[in-house]
């Protein structure tokens, strides 16, 4: 489980101005919270947050250094909120994570091979699933599955049984689930020209 640096500091913006003013200069407000645990208000660079699910996507581990001691702690995104028209992060909320500690999340898919069918132009490959859900302990946490395709025969298909097992980790998707599949090249057929009518002649004189 690989997993991103990243300093964090209590957060000073409280009013609707200041918040603006916060993600002017770059950084969102972040909640880190764990059950049982005094939650925290805290601001980072939303460059970091955007760069790390770009990469790992909803299974993003943060290792923080929060300000003024530097204190670490672990934690994984539990909601991230974005701008509805940019899209870009606005605010996030972190999920503390303690050793011996149970985590839910996505995990991203990583297709590799080529199959006979996808060379000779019979396929294409298709997506079901950019993501697949897991449990199992923080330290398990795997930072992507591979998807092997390149066995596949013409308009095959890999299901979530197909997956090779991981110690402690569990898949909590039906083993019937279809995550990649080849399909048929969609064929575009070519409308018919038809030429214009003559125009009627004119009326002699």
């Amino acid at each position: 489980m690989a997993s991103v640096t990243m300093t964090a500091r209590p957060i000073t913006a409280k009013t609707k101005g200041e918040m603006k003013e916060l993600r002017r200069q770059g950084s969102i407000p972040v909640t880190l919270q764990h059950k049982g645990d005094t939650t925290l208000h805290l601001e980072v660079k939303a460059v970091a947050v955007d760069k790390a699910m770009a990469t790992y996507g909803e299974s993003a581990v943060f290792d923080l250094l929060i300000e003024p001691d530097n204190t670490q702690a672990r934690a994984m995104i539990h909601e991230v909120q974005r701008d509805p028209v940019t899209r870009v992060i606005i605010q996030a909320t972190f999920q503390k994570m303690n050793v011996g500690d149970t985590v839910k999340t996505h995990v991203p898919l990583r297709v590799h091979g080529e199959p006979a069918s996808i060379k000779d132009g019979t396929n294409v490959i298709m997506y079901a699933a950019e993501s697949i859900e897991v449990k199992c302990a923080q330290d398990k946490l795997p930072d992507h599955i591979m998807v092997e395709i390149s066995h596949l025969a013409a308009f095959g298909a890999v299901r979530i049984a197909d997956l090779p097992k991981m110690d402690g980790v569990q898949i909590l998707m039906p083993e019937e689930t279809v995550i990649v599949s080849l399909g048929a090249l969609s064929k575009v057929e070519a409308a018919p020209v038809v030429a214009p009518s003559a125009a009627p002649a004119a009326p002699s004189a």
